[in-house]
């Protein structure tokens, strides 16, 4: 029986092994963190509004605060983490536009960014951490009333049970 060359074999399965090559490189696509609060760090960066200013990403819709409604937003998965985008038409008290533009770290934990109301002349950097029970800041508009500590009890403390049941 004479034996067949090997070589028009291998390149008929060549283009075969380089795509399949090409498609196990390619990284999964990134996916945006999910919706999460999260509490700016320090005082309140617009005024008029109260501490701890929470930034609320629900879907593609972004908050800021208690002045800045829920309004579209732009949110964009990266290597570096979530770029977030949103521009607030209006916020109660202040003059124009707000424009808010941060990066959630890949971990979805902290978000860091800027505030910029031009015509109310502010332009804010903030740090905010995602609002979980036990951090030891009471975020209020996630249905807590004491955290770690922080306004609790004697005796008792912040825990997702307790959060569950309606708070304290």
């Amino acid at each position: 029986m004479p034996r067949r060359p090997l070589v028009p074999l291998a390149l008929a399965a060549l283009p075969l092994l380089l795509f399949a090559a090409r498609t196990l490189s390619k990284r999964p696509e990134q996916q945006p963190c999910p919706d999460r609060r999260y509490l700016v760090q320090g005082s309140p960066l617009l005024p008029g509004d109260v501490a701890p200013e929470a930034i609320v990403i629900t879907g593609k819709q972004v908050s800021f605060g208690n002045i800045c409604r829920s309004t579209n937003a732009t949110l964009k998965a990266t290597a570096k983490g979530t770029r977030v985008k949103a521009t607030f038409r209006s916020c109660t008290g202040l003059h124009g536009k707000a424009k808010l533009t941060a990066t959630i770290e890949p971990s979805c934990e902290m978000m860091s960014g800027t505030v910029k109301v031009p015509r109310s002349r502010i332009k804010a950097s903030f740090r905010a951490r995602h609002s979980t029970c036990g951090d030891g800041v009471v975020d209020p508009g996630a249905g807590e009333q004491c955290d770690a500590g922080a306004g609790c009890p004697a005796g008792l403390e912040c825990n997702n049970a307790a959060l569950a049941l309606g708070g304290w």
